[in-house]
């Protein structure tokens, strides 16, 4: 297997782009929470503003409910800013206890109120995806210590949930469509499974635009095709990014049997394996056994429940 240590920043994690630092994120933040902000108060808190006449401060505290790893304080802090003060307790990345204190926020308590729900929608689903991917990574390790776990772009709350399992220690795959180059089933099924007429047509791009070229494919046959393809290009300098196949719905045994033939071809070393397709905690010790490098699973961002916490009011 290759050591994909030295490399993973340039395949499968992109999550050092995935802070409030990056304009470009942090536009995606501000316009997803403002989203969800608005349509949770609509026209205003009608029952706060009947119960609290006057301006009223408070203090407050977001409790967790059960234990989890953290996540989203980052942009929590960024959400709060200018409005309510935020003193993080418990960092991203952090695990938390049953009745830990994760954050203490003060400021209008009809602010926070009206702020309540959506602070907490942002740091239970962001906290519960990184507590299931680090449940997932930590189990994938022991199995098999050099594979990477990966999301995907099946998720719900977009940046957001790749950014959650990347605090989770999972990687990120591709933020957008615009990352890099992933030649996937549709695209081959308009070119009649036509694997190198797929792969030449994407040598124009400048490579200085992509990080990988990665190809799905859905059998044995494909596979080699595949590999053959990115050899001959990598021979002649034509293609100097690393290079993957994806090893698409396809069974633990099959995708095993692919690596095996990869190695004794003398092929292997050339490109980078990566299984997905109804990968879930029940049967990912026997894709992390394959010989691949990356086990890529939706189930990380589309089917994780929220880590329960919770806002405590401490009057000032």
């Amino acid at each position: 297997m290759l050591n994909m240590a030295s490399v993973r920043s340039k395949i499968c994690d992109f999550s050092d782009e995935l802070t409030v630092k990056n304009l470009l994120y942090r536009d995606f933040f501000e316009s997803f929470t403002g989203m969800q902000f608005q349509s949770d108060v609509g026209d205003g808190d009608l029952t706060s503003e009947l119960i609290f006449k006057d301006a009223q401060n408070a203090k407050t505290e977001i409790v967790a409910r059960e234990s989890g790893i953290v996540a989203g304080m980052e942009e929590v802090e960024c959400g709060c800013s200018g409005r309510l003060k935020c003193e993080i307790l418990k960092k991203d990345g952090v695990t938390v206890k049953k009745n830990d204190v994760i954050c203490r926020l003060s400021g209008e308590l009809k602010l926070i109120l009206r702020m309540e729900r959506t602070l907490l929608n942002f740091i239970g689903r962001m906290s519960g995806v990184a507590t299931h991917t680090a449940r997932i990574v930590d189990k994938v390790k022991r199995i098999a210590p050099g594979v990477e776990v990966a999301c995907t772009r099946k998720t719900l709350w977009g940046l957001l949930d790749k950014k959650a399992c990347a605090v989770g220690g999972g990687c990120t795959h591709r933020l957008s469509l615009s990352d890099a180059i992933l030649i996937k089933d549709n695209h081959l099924d308009a070119l009649n499974r036509n694997v190198t007429l797929a792969i030449s047509s994407c040598l124009t791009v400048s490579e200085s635009k992509v990080r990988f070229i990665e190809i799905e494919v859905e059998n044995f046959k494909e596979a080699m095709a595949a590999v053959r393809v990115f050899k001959k290009y990598q021979d002649e300098k034509k293609i100097t990014v690393p290079c993957l196949v994806m090893l698409d719905n396809l069974s633990p045994d099959a995708a095993k049997l692919i690596n095996e033939e990869l190695k004794k071809r003398d092929l292997r070393k050339c490109i980078y394996l990566e299984v997905s397709g109804g990968i879930n905690e029940k049967n990912m010790v026997a894709y992390a056994k394959t010989g691949a490098d990356i086990v890529s699973m939706g189930c990380l961002t589309k089917d994780e429940r929220s880590l329960d916490v919770s806002l405590e009011v401490k009057f000032q």
